[in-house]
């Protein structure tokens, strides 16, 4: 049988995916052009009503990224305000694999814009708390403990937000198995901001999001 290759380094993987993402600079990085969904696998301690909700969902295979998010604004059915928030783009998109940081607004219409165009039969929303805690049942090996933000909203913007844009990189780069949604401790970390309730409409903070496809809520 034929060694295993070891596999590359964390740095070496960050250099490689951002030369991909930046190769093609009108099809941006390939493995990005369609939607990738992963299911959730079964998982049997779970009460029947928690294993019904686990089963109708598909998590996006990673967050949303520059690249996918730019798509959709310079398309026909971009909000009217597209330009201005390409422009406010410019310093995210040298980064086109990275994951994007939005307004909930925005990451909202943006998974409206993919629900209209696939029209996959279930409902492309953005990824919520309780999706979070239905894929941490699955796949407990894919958090790793840290410590908890706070619930004042000066700690959490002083001592927390800055961690998740550290976490910021290439999607794909940290090396998961293919069958896994990639990158949850971003999703993990920002849970505590809405569980706290130190993010709302009205809140101009950016941030980083995911889509999920809910068949419980299948277009009539």
């Amino acid at each position: 049988m034929r060694p295993r290759e070891p596999a590359w380094e964390l740095r070496d993987r960050i250099l490689f995916l951002e030369s991909l993402g930046r190769l093609d600079t009108l099809g941006g990085d390939p493995r990005l052009r369609e939607p990738r969904w992963v299911a959730l696998p079964p998982v049997h301690r779970q009460p029947r009503q928690l294993r019904a909700m686990a089963e109708a969902l598909q998590i996006g295979w990673a967050p949303v990224t520059v690249q996918e998010l730019r798509y959709f604004l310079e398309g026909t059915e971009a909000p009217q305000n597209a330009p201005a928030i390409i422009a406010s783009l410019t310093r995210q998109s040298r980064h086109p694999n990275r994951a994007v940081f939005a307004k909930r607004s925005l990451a909202d219409a943006y998974c409206n814009w993919l629900d209209a165009r696939y029209r996959y039969g279930g409902l492309v929303r953005r990824f919520t708390p309780a999706d979070l805690a239905i894929t941490r049942d699955a796949w407990p090996s894919l958090f790793p403990v840290a410590d908890k933000p706070s619930d004042s909203r000066t700690d959490f913007m002083a001592q927390i937000l800055p961690r998740v844009y550290e976490l910021s990189r290439p999607v794909g780069s940290g090396n998961e198995p293919p069958n896994v949604p990639i990158d949850l401790n971003v999703d993990d970390l920002m849970n505590d901001l809405f569980n706290n309730n130190l993010l709302n409409s009205e809140d101009d903070l950016e941030f980083p999001f995911r889509c999920v496809l809910d068949y419980s809520r299948c277009h009539g």
